[in-house]
């Protein structure tokens, strides 16, 4: 007999115990609590004259989305609410959504000069350079 055959049975016995201290181990998969999205995906990238922020908010609309700024924090969230119904539901997987997210920019940018759009999920802010911050090749005469 293999180690694998001898530890499997353990390991199926400590994992069954441990589940059932869940109070709701069948729906495990299915909980409210794995809905938050403390931290959605982003990229924060720089090009020559802007910082450009991606951020995955899969199913999220706009309407429901905020984004402010505060000195040179980047605050980003949203909140979606599934509308609730007295239907008996067999299966339900689409729950209530939300996400906070801050950055913390290199300086502070006026809410005016940034830019928002929100496409196929994906929220993108473009975010001007401060002129000073421009590397712009200077010619030797």
């Amino acid at each position: 007999m293999s180690l694998i055959n001898k530890i499997f049975p353990e390991f199926q016995r400590v994992a069954t115990a441990n589940l059932k201290r869940f109070p709701h181990n069948d729906l495990l998969f299915y909980s409210p609590h794995l809905t938050d999205l403390s931290y959605p995906s982003i990229d924060f990238k720089e090009t020559s004259k802007n910082y450009i922020v991606h951020a995955d908010v899969p199913g999220f609309k706009k309407d429901q989305i905020n984004i402010s700024v505060k000195g040179n924090m980047l605050n980003l969230s949203g909140e979606k609410t599934v509308l609730e119904d007295n239907d008996t539901y067999h299966i339900r997987e689409r729950l209530d959504q939300k996400f906070s997210k801050s950055i913390s920019l290199p300086y502070s940018v006026p809410k005016e000069q940034i830019t928002a759009t929100l496409n196929d999920g994906v929220l993108e802010l473009v975010l001007p350079k401060q002129p000073e911050e421009i590397d712009e090749k200077i010619p030797i005469n």
